[in-house]
């Protein structure tokens, strides 16, 4: 944990001062690396059986479920459950943390930037995009554009200056911008987890008071979210007691959410990703959105203004699944005019921590 002393805006002004700011941890995960979905690398080193499988099932429904009850689940002793677990973390296809839900962090504004290049290699350029505050993500996509950012911006003025610093970058040749009015993360999308480059999580303005205290036991959450009230304790040296009013009041606020995830490589819950622009006849906005955010194929999901009324992140177990959802499933979805897919071919930066978490427990947003 640890509280900058100043923040500096994309444009180089004075912004205002983090409130926090949270260390993501240092996870070795089956998709760390820039290139993301090689088959050819990560998939192959880890060899899951139909305990390993069971045992994934049963921690992505309750992530703090005991490792006794765990083993009287899936038919195996505890200490046996314990082994599996703790190699599953190790290896990095298993991950306990805590979700920061982004809004309740004091970020106003998430963006969607889909942007050309020229002259300069893309990569090049999605290493300078990746390195202005506010970037959670970059990729290269294949399609209509060259790259995609999301970044969260606090108020209108970081807004502003995030947008100045991306026209300001050699080698963009247009710049599109969606601004999301309304986010969402589905029930698979809460499971898939997903960490290149994560930049630290920031804290801006929490919509509860927050001591050094709360920001520990927040730390801890993020760093091993299945970890022991008495473990932490010890760590922070007060009582079990504290740590659990402390937990409790976090998630209670909704500012966190304690989840188990899972590589999704490793797991076979995605070989590919991309994301999916769509244009709605706006009479169908809602019940569209709801229709799409039901599909087990899309994890995340934004209602925006701009170019286009939509936009997902989807996945699929190779490329042409992923066209044949798009092609069958989505275009027949009542509304739906236009779409346009960038399949992700590079990942340079992704944070899995800071989601939103509204419709804990539903596939699409209250």
């Amino acid at each position: 944990m640890g509280v900058p002393p100043s923040s500096v805006s994309p444009s180089g002004n004075r912004a205002k001062e983090d409130r926090a700011v949270l260390l993501p941890p240092n996870v070795r995960g089956a998709s760390s690396g820039s290139t993301v979905f090689d088959k050819r690398g990560a998939v192959d080193a880890f060899v899951l059986d139909n305990i390993d499988k069971a045992l994934i099932g049963q921690l992505l429904i309750d992530g703090k479920v005991t490792n006794r009850e765990l083993a009287q689940r899936v038919g195996i002793s505890e200490s046996a459950a314990s082994v599996r677990i703790r190699k599953l973390v190790d290896d990095g296809v298993l991950v306990f943390t805590a979700l920061i839900d982004w809004e309740a962090a004091g970020f106003e504004w998430f963006i969607v930037c889909r942007i050309r290049t020229r002259v300069r290699p893309r990569r090049d350029v999605a290493e300078d995009i990746g390195d202005l505050p506010g970037c959670e993500a970059v990729a290269i996509v294949l399609g209509s554009h060259d790259i995609l950012g999301y970044f969260l911006a606090v108020d209108r003025a970081e807004l502003n200056a995030i947008i100045d610093a991306l026209s300001g970058i050699d080698g963009i040749a247009a710049l599109d911008v969606e601004l999301a009015t309304e986010t969402a993360v589905s029930a698979s999308g809460r499971q898939l987890f997903l960490a290149v480059d994560a930049p630290p999580i920031r804290l801006p303005a929490p919509r509860i008071e927050l001591d050094d205290l709360d920001l520990a036991v927040l730390q801890a959450l993020v760093e091993d979210g299945r970890q022991s009230s008495r473990r932490m304790a010890r760590q922070l040296g007060v009582s079990e007691g504290t740590v659990r009013a402390r937990s409790a009041r976090l998630t209670q606020a909704g500012l966190a959410h304690i989840v188990a995830m899972v590589e999704p490589v490793a797991l076979g819950m995605a070989g590919v990703i991309a994301s999916l622009s769509i244009r709605v006849d706006r009479r169908y906005l809602d019940s569209t959105l709801s229709a799409l955010m039901a599909m087990p194929n899309v994890v995340f999901g934004a209602r925006c203004v701009g170019n286009f009324d939509l936009h997902l992140t989807i996945t699929g177990t190779d490329p042409h699944e992923l066209m044949e959802f798009v092609g069958i499933r989505v275009q027949s979805v009542e509304g739906v005019l236009e779409t346009d897919t960038l399949l992700f071919v590079t990942v340079l930066r992704f944070s899995p921590y800071l989601k939103r978490l509204n419709g804990l427990g539903s596939d699409h947003p209250k």
